[in-house]
């Protein structure tokens, strides 16, 4: 194992009764220090579907040249660049965990079930300014809200007190909902 280079592998099992193939299993591993976290959103074989996804799912962490050169790839070229995009970003590769990986999974789930709206799939919360910021940031520190009134719009006033020293974000409820 010395010579192989330290990354993701493969490993292939094959049931095999009477010289017919029965069931196949694939699984990935980690080759090198620590262990890879479990960071695919798909089970089975990897789907235009799962690659939209998944592109979803990175399109605020990964820079214009990443989403290009996923975009260009093959199906099983995105499986592996999403393997490698999750590594890079694992703060501690010696955990059996990616921390960061895990984080931005909850807050994108989270995001959904916020702010999904009633008529759209319940899929699009990560695509609102509040999912964005949530996703990005995490849960405010605080948050304000401001009803609207005959005058003026509502608005929620979202502070993130340790963030670069205090910052806050200011979501206008334009369609007075």
């Amino acid at each position: 194992f010395d010579d192989l280079p330290r990354g993701i592998w493969h490993t292939v099992a094959v049931e095999v009764e009477h010289g017919l193939s029965s069931a196949t299993m694939r699984k990935q591993f980690w080759l090198g220090t620590g262990n890879l976290a479990d960071t695919s959103r798909s089970v089975g074989p990897f789907n235009e579907k799962d690659a939209m996804l998944n592109r979803r799912f990175i399109a605020y962490l990964a820079t214009a040249d990443e989403l290009m050169e996923y975009d260009a790839l093959t199906l099983e070229a995105k499986r592996r660049f999403l393997d490698e995009f999750w590594i890079r970003r694992d703060p501690d590769s010696t955990t059996l965990r990616n921390e960061f990986f895990e984080t931005h999974k909850l807050r994108f789930a989270v995001a959904n079930q916020k702010f999904s709206t009633y008529m759209s799939s319940q899929e699009d919360g990560w695509n609102t300014d509040r999912g964005r910021v949530l996703i990005l940031y995490g849960e405010p520190d605080e948050v304000v809200q401001t009803p609207s009134s005959i005058v003026t719009w509502g608005y929620e006033r979202w502070e993130y007190h340790r963030l670069e020293g205090g910052v806050f974000f200011i979501f206008l409820d334009w369609k007075n909902l």
